[in-house]
């Protein structure tokens, strides 16, 4: 059984804010799709989701789900959900 690495639990603001993100649908794709694999691995939701079950549920790699939960781990709920990781590197 892989040992799980980042848990990943939402405050009530983060879950608010993703979930409006989600049904709004108005965000680039890549922000639904981020903010969809958060709310699966969410421990203070309902059960939270494997990695394998999320990718297979929202049709993305095993690396991009624990990428997305790593962010969130080290950077937060902001530079997660906007990638804006991505960016910062581009900056140097």
């Amino acid at each position: 059984m892989p040992s799980i690495k980042y848990l990943i639990e939402l405050s009530d603001k983060d879950r608010r804010k993703l979930e409006g993100i989600v049904k709004k649908g108005a965000s680039p794709a890549r922000t639904i799709m981020r903010a969809n694999i958060l709310l699966a691995s969410d421990r203070n939701g309902k059960k939270p989701m494997t990695v394998d079950e999320v990718s297979i549920a929202f049709h993305v790699s095993n690396t991009t789900v624990q990428k997305v939960r790593t962010e969130y781990a080290a950077y937060g709920l902001e530079a997660c959900i906007k990638n804006a990781l991505r960016h910062l590197c581009l900056r140097k």
